[in-house]
């Protein structure tokens, strides 16, 4: 199976706590488009911070599925072309001892729902 990384970010799997692959990004990115609007505030400390609501629409960047293909995509174009089989995100995520992520120990693919 060929893994293509659609996202900005060199992807790292480890297996055992050993990495195991980096897999670069092809300078193709998989993307949605973010709308946002204000829509109220929250009063914090005595200062009124803005709140937005956002939504994510038109996803782009997405090649044709191709046999024995698999794309690496950001979780939400994941999510907004939900059942396409193809499409996979890092899950299981490494950190160091600060909590940053080093890489992952699996991809997700985005269902339906769960049975």
């Amino acid at each position: 199976m060929e893994l293509i990384n659609l996202t900005p970010h060199k992807i790292t799997v480890y297996k055992e706590g050993k990495v195991i692959k980096n897999i670069e990004p092809t300078g193709q990115l998989a993307s949605c488009k973010q709308v946002t609007k204000p829509c109220g505030t929250i009063d914090l400390e005595g200062s009124s911070i803005p709140l937005w609501e956002t939504y994510h629409t038109e996803v782009k960047g997405i090649p044709a599925p191709q046999e024995g293909v698999l794309y690496i995509v950001p979780l939400i174009v994941a999510s907004k072309v939900v059942g396409r089989e193809d499409l996979v995100s890092p899950c299981n995520y490494v950190r160091d001892e600060a909590g940053n992520i080093l890489g992952c120990e699996g991809f997700m693919r985005m269902v339906p729902h769960l049975e």
